[in-house]
């Protein structure tokens, strides 16, 4: 049985970030919104009650699956390349492995984000979070509980077989990951200038959002803009561009419970449907 204690809160669940963001996050948007016209707020508490089903799920799924991702490893002899980088200064030694990790994981990252954009097996469950049409801070925490541990098999097996994070501090990379995320779907005035080739903001991963049919399957990346531009999906934001956010079926999820049932909902209708079709057929 899993000990429900702080440690394994902070170790299997971005409980700590998520907070400690939220709290210097939300005043910001409130201080610089991209424009006063935006319907704000709407979402966010619909926003956080999944966030909390998410973390409670992810306390008690992500250690199963990371038990079965070492367990698999192991089998398998451990990773391929140690990414641990031997150097003379103390702090490059810890600072290089993590910058590879989070190179590395938004490569695996980008080709998973593609893949939910392409199978709707996928699309149904992060459609939730696309979902969202008051885009700020909270719409990170608004993902299906389905697909965070998803993720986590598709994009945590494969580099954990490939690579060896020996020397990675894994509490600082969750800090920066979880940080950033909800820094580049903040509601904010921030125009990241020369650097927007460089790192996702919030006004770059918002066109990804965004519901004008040009914006469309664009922005892929989650912190390094270059996997757009290598794989044609670059789409860099035009000055003040701020488009409206939310799905291009036009279906609202303002619940909680309409996020944690709408994939549920889709397959429903698909099996529905299915079964017509053979009945008709017949």
């Amino acid at each position: 049985m899993q000990d429900i204690g702080l440690d394994s809160i902070l170790k299997y669940t971005p409980l700590f970030p998520w907070v400690a963001v939220l709290v210097g996050g939300v005043p910001l948007e409130g201080v610089l919104p991209h424009g006063r016209e935006q319907p704000h707020r709407r979402s966010t508490v619909p926003n956080l009650i999944n966030g909390m089903v998410v973390t409670v799920m992810a306390f008690f799924l992500l250690p199963v699956i990371f038990s079965l991702t070492a367990e698999t490893v192991h089998c398998l002899g451990g990773g391929l390349i140690d990414l641990q980088v031997p150097m003379h200064n103390e702090m490059l030694s810890q600072i290089i492995p993590i910058l590879l990790l989070l190179v590395i994981s938004d490569f695996f990252f980008y080709w998973w984000h593609r893949a939910e954009h392409c199978f709707l097996f996928l699309w149904h469950i992060h459609a939730v979070h696309h979902s969202d049409t008051d885009f700020n801070i909270t719409t990170y925490a608004r993902q299906h509980w389905l697909e965070t541990n998803l993720q986590a098999v598709f994009i945590g097996l494969p580099m954990a077989v490939l690579f060896k994070f020996s020397s990675v501090n894994f509490f600082a990379v969750l800090l920066i990951m979880a940080s950033w995320d909800f820094f580049s779907h903040m509601n904010i005035r921030f125009d990241m200038g020369r650097f927007t080739g460089v790192f996702v903001g919030p006004q770059y991963h918002r066109i990804h959002h965004s519901l004008e049919r040009a914006h469309q399957d664009v922005n892929f990346s989650q912190f390094f803009p270059v996997f757009d531009m290598m794989f044609s999906t670059y789409c860099p934001p035009k000055k003040y561009e701020y488009p409206l956010t939310g799905l291009y079926s036009g279906e609202i999820l303002e619940r909680p419970m309409d996020l944690f049932l709408w994939p549920f909902r889709k397959y429903w209708e698909a099996i529905c449907g299915f079964i017509d079709r053979l009945r008709s057929m017949s």
